[in-house]
């Protein structure tokens, strides 16, 4: 065989391969939310939007929030037309947060996002959508803008994609969020202002949901961050459906390298779970007093006890998000609670009382240490 022809058969080969493996691995599709929150992060600069949020209890007309999407020309995207004339006056649940809440790596394929899966806005038997349309004996749409890599600082575009949509007329009556895992000292690389920052970004954020909350009687649910570190437990499972242990898994993938790449070192690990309680006492710090939140430590608490089945509940593609298996958990304990706390049954009860949200008082001028409970 000439080298020629060696050299056209080698690319050939090496096309059909590509080619078969771009077939089995389809490239992640973005819904319309997830996009449309992306598409605010770049027209709206963080400040303008912190900004806007900062003066949210303004009496003016339009309203700070309203007005920014007025100056940068925002208008209602014919999709989201379309899901308010199909979905009419029904309640629509939103969810926020990131690749966890977007159910990535718990259907076919790798790095994939597989919203029915979703603990939250998804259709498996226990989640919360589920629970909720059983509840309330109607069905109850979905506005799932977790994004993917996320952390706490782009969850006020996620805020504002769900109050412009609330806004334009979607009725959305209940929300979760669950967010930090990618932030600053957990997965992402440490800054000296991380816990500051994380704050800041999360009190913006109740701030534009509060105006959902008045306008619609909406009610927050808010989890705490998953206990990352307890991952080193799991190190010699091989998850169900695969071939590797996770610890191989982690070593291939590198998914939040500060835990994975030092499931041998407990300092390293302890310093981790230090800052993800921190996080933690924001997320309940800020909500207390709020009768449109609920904070609850059900998502930490039970990774604490231990996974029941860690090669049921965890991906086989990366061991470290949820299969479907576990997304289903992730439902069952939001609802049903755990440990002691109450879960999302009662506070998301129906007929949803008349809420009076306010922030101003409660969000203005917070300290991090102050707002620890």
């Amino acid at each position: 065989m000439n080298k020629t022809l060696f050299t056209l058969i080698l690319a050939v080969a090496l096309m059909s391969a590509a080619a078969a493996r771009a077939q089995q691995a389809p490239t992640p599709q973005y819904n319309d939310e997830q996009t449309w929150a992306m598409e605010l992060s770049k027209e709206i600069a963080p400040g303008e939007l912190s900004g806007a949020a900062l003066s949210a209890e303004s009496t003016g007309t339009p309203d700070p929030l309203t007005a920014l999407a007025l100056q940068h020309n925002i208008a209602e995207p014919d999709w989201l037309k379309a899901r308010i004339a199909a979905q009419g006056a029904g309640t629509v649940l939103a969810a926020m947060g990131d690749s966890i809440t977007a159910a990535m790596a718990s259907c076919s394929f790798p790095y994939y996002y597989c919203p029915d899966n979703s603990w939250s806005t998804g259709s498996l038997p226990t989640s919360v959508r589920t629970e909720l349309a059983a509840q309330s004996g109607r069905p109850v749409g979905s506005f799932l803008v977790a994004v993917p890599g996320v952390t706490m600082a782009f969850i006020p575009y996620e805020a504002y994609a769900v109050f412009l949509a609330s806004f334009f007329g979607l009725n959305v009556q209940r929300m979760t969020l669950f967010i930090g895992h990618n932030d600053p000292g957990v997965c992402g690389a440490a800054t000296a202002t991380q816990t500051q920052d994380f704050g800041d970004k999360y009190a913006s954020s109740l701030r534009i949901l509060a105006h959902v909350a008045a306008k619609r009687s909406a009610r927050l649910y808010v989890a705490s961050i998953t206990e990352v570190p307890v991952l080193a437990r799991y190190a010699d499972v091989i998850p169900n459906g695969g071939q590797k242990t996770c610890r191989v898994l982690w070593k291939e993938n590198n998914r939040c390298g500060p835990v994975t790449q030092h499931v041998d070192d407990p300092a390293a690990l302890a310093k981790i779970s230090a800052q993800i309680a921190a996080y933690d006492g924001l997320l309940a710090g800020l909500a207390q007093g709020q009768n449109w939140i609920s904070y609850q430590d059900i998502f930490n608490a039970n990774s604490r006890r231990g996974l029941s089945d860690p090669a049921s509940e965890l991906s086989r593609f990366d061991c470290f998000h949820p299969s479907v298996v576990g997304q289903g958990m992730l439902g069952r304990l939001a609802w049903q609670g755990f440990g002691g706390a109450p879960g999302i049954a009662d506070f998301f009860r129906f007929p949803s009382p008349a809420l009076s949200p306010s922030t101003a008082a409660e969000l203005d001028g917070w300290t991090a240490d102050a707002s620890r409970p």
